[in-house]
């Protein structure tokens, strides 16, 4: 079971989560987005408190420039040195969010700032 956006979550649905995780032998995958965590929130006073052996926490870190440039290389099926500057541009507008970066290239893409060329059969912006 995968739970989004805990931050979000009300202090019920997190108690069934919590009861959940303790009673049930299902994988439960819960995340979150850490700085919107106030530490006196419910979630945040919960994940003081979780010392369960079977509990692991991952930190998802944001990507750095040339894991940016091969997911704007990859969804683009250009070269990374083609792509070069418009990763630049990617990183700074998104922090390296993996989430960001997909929704701002759909969101120029949209908007017609980014365009494919049949001609040359590669990507302008």
């Amino acid at each position: 079971i995968f739970l989004d956006d805990l931050q979000w979550a009300d202090e019920a649905s997190l108690r069934l989560m919590h009861n959940l995780v303790k009673q049930s032998s299902a994988l439960i995958v819960g995340s979150y987005r850490e700085d919107e965590v106030l530490p006196d929130s419910y979630l945040g006073k919960m994940l003081r408190m979780i010392t369960e052996t079977d509990v692991f926490k991952i930190r998802v870190l944001p990507l750095d420039i040339g894991a940016v440039e091969k997911v704007v290389s990859y969804g683009l099926r250009m070269s990374r040195r083609l792509i070069q500057p418009l990763a630049d541009v990617v990183l700074q507008k998104t922090d390296g969010n993996t989430f960001f970066i997909v929704e701002l290239l759909v969101s120029i893409y949209n908007e017609g700032l980014l365009q494919y060329d049949s001609q040359r059969q590669l990507w302008k912006w």
